[in-house]
């Protein structure tokens, strides 16, 4: 939807108009549950900018690249969390995870193809969301000691309708019917999938979830392919193969570790 409208509007107002219409549609679950109130504002700036500088990053490259490809580098977002699980929470990584990890960025390099190919701005920008989104989980691991979902994503949508409303009007447009009915439909989208997605890691087993996350890539080359008949090349398949399988291997490897971790008794 998202490449759709893309189409008759430019990335800074689909940003402002899809956090604007989720801010709305969060704020009377937020209110029922007495969720505005926060205790750390300072956390909330920080996981906005972050935030809405990877989700910027991903309206512009979904809006010039194919979307399997966008989505096989999205992945890689397990990656990052793992460097910033190291760097910041100062967690043990073994020779496993570090060789998945290399092997990630090997698919990165299969895909992007430095040098054999014009840089490709959309796909560095697909790269820097996934950079983001690791940020932005080190955020939400912080601020779900004290804050509720409704409180995380309401401050979120806030703080990217308020830096994005100046470069919105700058470049505003008004949609016409079909594409009002995109913006509502997008912003619907992603509250039900922010909630889903809450929803599911609290109740399922994170290596039993971790492997449906890839279904995203199977939907998006066949959204990519019908809707705007891309046909990945050789260099993407290859590439996203290798990311797929060292992000799965790592969601499942931590998985085992904390369930190990879990089952650990305690010694005095």
């Amino acid at each position: 939807m998202i490449k759709t409208l893309a189409e008759q509007l430019e990335i800074w107002q689909i940003v402002f108009l899809r956090f604007s219409l989720i801010g709305l549609i969060i704020l009377p679950f937020a209110l029922r549950k007495r969720a505005i109130k926060t205790k750390r504002p300072f956390a909330h700036i920080g996981r906005g900018i972050v935030g809405l500088t990877g989700f910027t990053c991903m309206v512009y490259a979904v809006s010039h690249a194919p979307l399997a490809t966008v989505t096989s580098i999205a992945f890689t977002r397990v990656i990052f969390t793992v460097i910033l699980a190291i760097l910041i929470f100062h967690e043990t990584v073994g020779w496993r995870r570090w060789t998945a990890v290399i092997l990630g960025f090997l698919g990165v390099i299969v895909m992007i193809r430095p040098g054999a190919a014009p840089l490709d701005f959309a796909l560095l920008g697909a790269l820097m969301n996934a950079v983001a989104i690791a940020g932005v989980i080190v955020f939400l691991k912080i601020l779900s000691r004290t804050e509720q979902p409704e409180t995380l994503v309401l401050y979120f949508s806030l703080f990217g309708s308020v830096v994005m409303l100046v470069p919105a009007l700058l470049v505003w447009r008004w949609p016409d019917a079909w594409g009002w009915g995109l913006v509502l439909l997008i912003a619907t989208a992603g509250a039900l999938a922010q909630s889903c997605n809450v929803r599911g890691w609290a109740l399922g087993e994170a290596s039993a979830m971790a492997p449906l996350g890839y279904f995203q890539l199977i939907f998006a080359g066949l959204f990519g392919f019908f809707l705007f008949f891309e046909v990945p090349d050789v260099w993407t398949f290859a590439g996203a193969a290798i990311i797929v399988a060292s992000t799965l291997y790592i969601s499942i490897r931590e998985a085992r570790l904390r369930g190990a971790a879990a089952k650990t008794p305690a010694v005095d």
